[in-house]
């Protein structure tokens, strides 16, 4: 059969595509929808209509080049029935054509008429199908439209009636409903939101032996979608107090040491796929209403790791972690522990699943603890207010600048500072601030990292802050110690050049040695490895690191000549110079191809007189630009 079909017939809008080949398969009394795969006209006919006028789950042998199952724009196509088929007797015997939001899944009820779909038949007891005939009878010549009709309440058909109209949003038809419904949803969600809302609801809003039961995107049988779509109803119902009520029950929070217990696995599973599933903008009213929940009856603490919470759930929430509290009073958590044993911090102790063991403090009690604290800090407690690591604030304890005593907490000694004293140096390192210019600056971060090695640089740095030279810039009032100080990049050199210049014996690390050297620090750290460069182990602050004395570097320069400057001097590349240098026998103390390095070095000795002469004009022109 090629040609087209005596009958033809018009599609109703928001008619299903099944059901029309099935509606044209009776209207020229064929046997069954069969014929359809061996007329070619009347399959190109269909195929035009796919997406604009007729909508649904598409048959295999109409698909082009294993094009998409469904045509429902925007609908999950696991959401759109397979061979089952579900109706409305009423509408069949008002309208007889098959509506495209009977083949949803979670579309149970009929917002027309508030009937239940039948999908079996009360004489054959079969499940309809697709595979018949006639679009009204069923294979057994059983007529749909005396099929029994049960009536569902007016919340399940408002549901439905939200789902079918978002349907038809996405298919382009227009959608007529005689009312509105839960007003808590938006206008604007979309039909896959919808069967986000109903799945989830309804799987887990209903405590039937606590236990997991199916989701909605597969759900064939209309019992098994109608209990998901009653459950959900009954949640959206009196909003949001069913919804509470059922967090409250499922977490056990009417428990009085609810706050010292494991919520159970069940509402783990519920919360857990609130989260992950209701992320959309339309879905936001469930989360809010969760976010409320969870911060007036967590059992635990609200931290970065629970990305669903803004940061104003952090800051109201009723149980603070001890981690922040130690850092929000500058403390140790194990003087936190002590607080709470001393009843001046109210919080319980809690082991997770994992056995990981964490202290939630109770929220209003920090601001009792703090008027029991005395004027004492730990040693972390004093870098903070600082702005330095803990063993830059050693050396300013053994330079004398900061003073310290040693207390016994608990079973652990530890060195204390006072935070009058702290607070003093802070404000006798500022005093003598000025206002933030338009110039080269030096953060302080970057002068302790950098150019600052050596303990007596930084005991001597520090009291020439204090006493204003060089005078600091304050870039930030906020950020406490040195962290908010800079300081004229050229004013801070000339002190460090006058410091070095009054200093018979001083010694640089590697990364300043390379600075000095004009090379890279890679290369340093070989000159140093092979011995060319002396260096020695030394202690700075705590750290151990290797340091070159300011000699030895000059000695370097006058024993050594890198390749980068030769070829400065003679006008041409390091890779030629090194080329004829070789050719004449003069070999490379080091190099790439000497011993790994990564530049070339030359002993002046080896050089000819016009080479000697030329890299002293090039080290000669790089000082005074360097001094100037």
């Amino acid at each position: 059969m090629t040609g087209s079909l005596l009958v033809q017939l018009a599609p109703h809008e928001g008619e299903s595509l099944r059901g029309f080949v099935l509606r044209l398969t009776e209207a020229n009394l064929l046997p069954s929808s069969a014929w359809v795969a061996d007329a070619s006209m009347e399959v190109r006919r269909l195929r035009s209509k796919i997406g604009s006028q007729l909508h649904g789950r598409i048959p295999i042998w109409l698909r082009v080049g294993g094009g998409p199952k469904c045509s429902m724009g925007n609908v999950n196509e696991s959401c759109i029935l397979g061979s089952r088929a579900r109706c409305c007797p009423e509408c069949l015997s008002e309208e007889p054509y098959w509506r495209v939001q009977w083949e949803h899944a979670l579309y149970t009820v009929c917002h027309q008429h508030g009937y239940l779909l039948v999908d079996q038949c009360p004489q054959c007891s079969k499940r309809l199908s697709w595979h018949r005939a006639q679009l009204r009878y069923c294979d057994c010549g059983s007529s749909l439209i005396e099929w029994p009709r049960k009536n569902m309440p007016e919340a399940e058909r408002q549901l439905c009636a939200r789902l079918a109209r978002c349907i038809a949003a996405d298919t382009g038809n227009v959608h007529k409903t005689d009312g509105h419904g839960f007003s808590i949803l938006s206008e604007h969600i979309s039909t896959d939101e919808m069967t986000t809302l109903i799945r989830v609801f309804g799987t887990y809003g209903e405590m039937v032996g606590a236990t997991r039961k199916r989701g909605g995107y597969h759900v064939a049988d209309i019992d098994a979608a109608h209990n998901l779509v009653r459950v959900t109803t009954r949640l959206l119902e009196k909003w949001p107090s069913r919804l509470l009520t059922f967090f409250r029950d499922a977490g056990k929070y009417d428990h009085s040491d609810a706050i010292r217990q494991e919520p159970p696995r069940y509402f783990l599973a519920f919360t857990k796929a609130l989260r992950a599933k209701f992320t959309s903008p339309s879905l936001e009213f469930v989360m809010t209403e969760y976010r409320r929940f969870m911060v007036e009856n967590w059992r635990g603490v609200l931290n970065h790791r629970n990305t669903w919470a803004h940061s104003a759930d952090f800051a109201s929430q009723r149980y603070v972690p001890a981690i922040i509290v130690a850092k929000q009073l500058r403390i140790t958590q194990q003087r936190v522990k002590e607080l709470v044993r001393h009843n001046i911090l109210r919080g319980h102790t809690k082991i997770t699943a994992r056995g990981r063991t964490y202290i939630a403090i109770e929220r209003d009690s920090i601001a009792n603890a703090e008027k029991h604290f005395n004027d004492q800090v730990t040693l972390s407690g004093a870098a903070i207010l600082l702005g330095l690591p803990r063993g830059r604030v050693e050396e300013l304890i053994s330079g004398g600048l900061l003073a310290s005593i040693n207390q016994n907490l608990g079973r652990q000694s530890s060195r204390l500072l006072s935070r009058q004293e702290i607070a003093t140096f802070i404000k006798r390192l500022s005093c003598c601030h000025r206002e933030p210019v338009e110039e080269d600056l030096l953060t302080m971060h970057v002068i302790l990292k950098i150019h600052l090695a050596t303990t007596r640089e930084f005991i001597a740095f520090v009291s020439a802050v204090i006493m204003g030279t060089p005078s600091p810039i304050l870039t930030s009032s906020i950020k406490p110690g040195f962290v908010g100080l800079a300081f004229e990049r050229k004013e801070f050199y000339q002190w460090r050049s006058m410091f070095r210049a009054s200093t018979t014996d001083i010694h640089m690390t590697v990364v300043d040695a390379a600075n000095k050297l004009r090379i890279k620090q890679e290369v340093a750290y070989h000159l140093v490895r092979t011995g060319l460069l002396p260096s020695t182990m030394s202690l700075l602050g705590k750290k151990t690191c290797r340091l070159i004395r300011l000699g030895d570097i000059e000695q370097f320069q006058m024993t050594y000549v890198s390749i980068t400057n030769l070829a400065k001097a003679k006008e041409t590349s390091p890779k030629a110079l090194v080329k004829n240098l070789v050719n004449a026998g003069i070999m490379p103390i080091t190099g790439p191809k000497a011993d790994g390095c990564r530049q070339y070095f030359f002993r002046r000795t080896d050089l000819p007189i016009e080479y000697t002469k030329s890299s002293a004009k090039i080290k000669t022109a790089t000082s005074i630009r360097h001094r100037i």
